[in-house]
């Protein structure tokens, strides 16, 4: 699901509240607002993830690409070609 990221990094993830001055030093948000404080990386995820709930929660379709499809374990076909010493020598054929 595609979330935009617009804002999340000056938003309060508590009080919501957006400014710029919010983000004082690099890795601190301090909310200019509500006073919440924490390091400005977890409070950008935690917007993220709000904003992707929100969106899940009315309904808008995932975004994301599919996983990619497992390999065929039978794919490969091994046939007698001959006796060896120990036994019966097979080969490979894809």
């Amino acid at each position: 699901m595609h979330v935009d990221p617009a804002y999340t990094s000056r938003a309060c993830a508590e009080c919501g509240h957006i400014d710029r001055a919010n983000r004082v030093p690099q890795a601190w948000f301090a909310c200019r607002n509500c006073g919440f404080v924490d390091h400005a990386d977890r409070n950008g995820s935690r917007n993220l993830r709000a904003r992707a709930w929100e969106l899940r929660r009315r309904g808008a379709p995932s975004t994301a690409p599919a996983p990619p499809r497992k390999h065929e374990e039978s794919a490969h076909v091994f046939l007698p070609c001959g006796r060896g010493a120990g036994g019966t020598v097979l080969a490979y054929a894809p």
